[in-house]
């Protein structure tokens, strides 16, 4: 019951996110599995993961394809797309995938606390593809996230 609050809690989290601090249309699309998302190259596709404790525990991978990532530094940044790093896409991944992650942990009331640990960039072919995934159209691309709990 609460794995399916918390990947609907991620879901949300990520389509208010997405609109408000990267000032981008976000549609939810679909919850599945991985292997079910319609990530052309998991390798290819920058991902981060973070790692949480609390009434449950587990880590949370986002992955988001690197056209889409540059145009989210662009609009988070406030940088032309020439100015960015591969360092500064890949801390507005990190940046994104704490705010999406604290903010859906805070809907689940729980009445307890969750730790968050710090958000790392990850090799998404790793991710094992039977996980469960949501996805959000974002700009004619697609955010993968990716829930992985502990038992």
């Amino acid at each position: 019951m609460m794995k399916t609050q918390l990947m609907k809690a991620m879901m949300t989290s990520i389509s208010e996110v997405v609109e408000t601090m990267f000032f981008l249309p976000a549609e939810q699309e679909k919850e599945g599995m991985l292997l079910d998302a319609g990530l052309l190259d998991q390798a290819d596709t920058p991902s981060a993961a973070l790692a949480f404790t609390g009434d449950m525990s587990g880590r949370l991978v986002m992955m988001v394809p690197g056209n889409l990532l540059s145009e989210m530094t662009e609009n988070f940044m406030g940088e032309p797309g020439d100015k960015l790093t591969r360092e500064l896409k890949y801390g507005t991944l990190k940046e994104l995938l704490n705010m999406v992650c604290g903010n859906a942990l805070r809907k689940l009331d729980s009445g307890h606390g969750f730790d968050l640990g710090i958000p790392e960039i990850v090799d998404g072919e790793t991710v094992p593809s039977e996980l469960p995934a949501a996805v959000i159209n974002v700009a004619d691309a697609k955010i993968v996230a990716v829930l992985d709990l502990q038992a």
